[in-house]
């Protein structure tokens, strides 16, 4: 079952419940501008393959729980540490938008809080112990989210 727990996996279940609190608990409707709901989605995509292609182009592993082989620290990492969480997590919210309802919002505001607990904070652990001070001067410079 580890295999299941990945940040897409939360991420695709934090959307299903966004679709369902969306659809059968809409408390207070709003109606969010197409274009932003649009530019969120395709800023997300572009994010996540931004970072997928630093990874690549590194040769360290995207997925989470392995060895960092590369500290990664530019491109996308200059602003956030974790710019595919973030990616996932504007996905959910831009669902949430397009769904127009103030429960949809929900799985998208508690998403971080997993997302940093499950893995966030074992992966800054991982570059505390093989990169040091590197990684120390790093967090100092970034931000999580």
């Amino acid at each position: 079952m580890r295999y299941l727990d990945l940040p897409p996996v939360w991420a695709v279940m934090a959307w299903g419940c966004t679709v369902f609190l969306g659809a059968y608990a809409p408390v207070l409707r709003f109606s969010a501008p197409v274009l932003i709901v649009e530019v969120i989605f395709w800023a997300a995509l572009a994010l996540a393959g931004w970072t997928v292609a630093q990874f690549l182009r590194a040769r360290t592993p995207v997925e989470p729980r392995h060895t960092p082989k590369t500290l990664l620290t530019g491109g996308p990492f200059r602003i956030n540490r974790n710019p595919i969480y973030t990616a996932l997590v504007l996905l959910v919210f831009q669902a949430a938008l397009r769904d127009g309802a103030v429960t949809a919002l929900i799985p998208a505001a508690v998403l971080p809080w997993i997302l940093t607990r499950r893995f966030i904070l074992a992966e800054e652990d991982a570059l505390r112990r093989v990169y040091g001070a590197e990684a120390e001067a790093w967090f100092a410079r970034s931000r999580r989210w």
